[in-house]
């Protein structure tokens, strides 16, 4: 009876790895026709949600799913597409892939692991999830030994798991020893790169490997119980000392520095002029260090809750005082990139470090209520992280691009500024040619500033020339590369199609 219950344990192991096998080699599949020609668009939508699906599938194979929680994470892996999808900026591009892999990566690991709460969760990043992303070929081993009492497809498993490399490489040695050899399988490929249908070939059986490694990992972690109980930082009184005097002395620094911002907040542009600068200039050499010292201040607090959960009082009160003084600098960061914009216009680069400081500063925010209410670092850094993912994924859904090109072009055509600089518009995506292309057939300013009116007239018809070939290549794009397309391409073809010739 023993032997009975455990074959057919056996058997349910062999049946769920046949799975995970065939759901590799689907994802495998639409990973070669889709995102291996271009991780963007279309490819990149229909790939993320099909590997979504996979792992949801994966997770629920050994029992139903018990840690409800990591469903969170699916939230930014489907914004993040659905802007990959509509926007074909760079940034959108590379930020959604770091989102949706980040946010997949912890959905994988926390989906398949044993049954905790969210708030009992101590380590939210342990280091095995870091591992078996990178390297999950550790279960391989395991996996296949399931299929060692079925001798016929286990022998066939393990067979094309062993001969697979070693045909792909005898069969390249034999193509350079024999050009007959060669030649015919060159028909056989309607005479292509013959050596790019080699590298794919590897590539794809690397990543069926990769697939179904992962799965298996997966799969095997769900029978293992693991116990995580919450505990709480102990801070003996030399680190107290350590941490007193380290953060006494940035708020030393900070609160000069502070000073001098007030200067600057109610003396304004005369105090700033009184110094022998421009307020731009002023502006311009100030945001991003300002930035760069408010990301620091983030990742010093952070370690510092992290090693000693702000529990004495002087530590708390001197944390809480740097984020203090670090959201005065914000504010004087932002001010400073707001002059800048005024007087030189607005950037993607702009937009984007706006978001970033602003993005800390609601952190720094939540990590100062987290402080002064004591709450456990382990569910406030939860807390944050998932936010984080959130708020980052949702801001791709806004067309900066667009927002960028039609904030410069407003301030040009009323009139506001002769700062303008067609040819930046002109490297921004296709995200921004809606808004672009009707500048061409509007009249540009004169009146204001008549001795620019000759050059920028030149400069119109140049630029119509840019957008005539550009629409061409976007036409060309739509018609071609229909996997890496972006509903952005559409919309900057109707867009251009009311340029005329």
């Amino acid at each position: 009876m023993q032997n009975s219950t455990e074959d057919h344990g056996e058997k349910n192991k062999r049946d769920q790895f046949t799975k995970i096998l065939v759901i590799s080699l689907i994802l495998t599949v639409i990973f070669h026709v889709l995102p291996a020609n271009g991780f963007y668009g279309l490819a990149f939508f229909v790939f993320v949600l099909s590997l979504s699906y996979g792992i949801t599938y994966i997770a629920r194979l050994e029992r139903p799913m018990k840690n409800k929680w990591a469903y969170w994470f699916l939230a930014p892996v489907v914004i993040s597409s659905v802007a990959n999808l509509l926007y074909a900026g760079s940034v959108v591009r590379g930020l959604s892939l770091l989102i949706v892999f980040v946010s997949l990566v912890f959905y994988a690991y926390w989906a398949c692991n044993a049954p905790i709460g969210f708030s009992d969760l101590v380590t939210f990043w342990p280091f095995k999830l870091f591992k078996d992303t990178i390297w999950p070929f550790g279960s391989l081993g395991r996996a296949l030994s399931r299929f060692k009492h079925d001798h016929r497809l286990g022998s066939v498993f393990l067979g094309l798991f062993i001969a697979l490399p070693f045909v792909l490489l005898f069969f390249v040695v034999f193509v350079s020893a024999d050009v007959v050899f060669a030649n015919y399988f060159k028909h056989i490929f309607n005479d292509a790169q013959f050596g790019e249908y080699i590298f794919k070939l590897i590539r794809d059986f690397v990543v069926l490997i990769f697939f179904f490694a992962s799965g298996a990992t997966m799969l095997l972690r769900q029978s293992k119980d693991r116990v995580h109980e919450p505990q709480d930082a102990v801070v003996n009184p030399f680190a107290q000392t350590v941490y007193v005097t380290f953060l006494s002395s940035l708020n030393i620094l900070f609160f000069v520095f502070v000073i001098f911002q007030l200067a600057y907040f109610f003396g304004g542009q005369d105090y700033v002029l009184s110094q022998g600068l421009t307020y731009a200039d002023y502006a311009r050499h100030g945001f991003f260090e300002l930035l760069l010292a408010s990301g620091m201040v983030l990742a010093i607090v952070s370690a510092i809750y992290y090693l000693s959960g702000l529990k004495l009082r002087l530590t708390r009160f001197f944390t809480l005082a740097l984020i203090v003084q670090t959201g005065i600098i914000i504010v004087s960061a932002l001010h400073r990139l707001f002059i800048y914009v005024m007087v030189y216009g607005l950037s993607v680069q702009r937009w984007w470090a706006a978001f970033c400081i602003i993005l800390i500063a609601v952190v720094l925010l939540m990590v100062f209520v987290a402080g002064l209410k004591q709450y456990v670092y382990h569910l406030t850094a939860k807390v944050i992280f998932i936010a984080v993912l959130l708020v980052s994924s949702s801001a791709l859904l806004v067309n900066s691009e667009a927002l960028v090109a039609r904030y410069n072009i407003d301030r040009f055509l009323s009139g506001q500024t002769n700062v303008f600089d067609p040819d930046y518009l002109n490297r921004l995506s296709e995200d921004a040619i809606p808004e672009i292309a009707p500048l061409v057939q509007t009249p540009w300013p004169t009146a204001d500033f008549a001795e620019h009116s000759v050059v920028w007239e030149l400069q119109r018809e140049y630029y119509y020339k840019l957008l005539l070939s550009k629409k061409e290549a976007v036409n060309e794009k739509i018609r071609k590369n229909w996997r890496t397309l972006s509903l952005s391409h559409i919309r900057a073809s109707a867009a251009m199609d009311s340029l005329k010739d």
